[in-house]
């Protein structure tokens, strides 16, 4: 996913991009691997900057925050 050149792609697609980014950054916290929930994470919030939504990218920063601290997995909300 990091390797896809975000600036060429439309805010739909990007915005996709950054949903599969939270899911890899989900599954990674669930599996202990903090390192690459982090990176994924990272990967969502410029993915919803770049699409310009501005809610799902805090929604993001605020996650990984949550990832950094160490706090515990809860579902994501809708």
């Amino acid at each position: 996913l990091a390797e896809i050149p975000r600036r060429g792609l439309s805010p739909e697609r990007v915005a996709g991009v950054a949903e599969a980014a939270e899911g890899v950054a989900e599954r990674a916290a669930i599996d202990g691997r903090r390192e690459l929930a982090l990176a994924s994470q990272d990967l969502a919030i410029r993915g919803w900057q770049r699409a310009g939504a501005k809610e799902a990218c805090r929604r993001a920063m605020l996650r990984h925050a949550e990832i950094t601290a160490g706090a515990p997995l809860e579902p994501p909300s809708p």
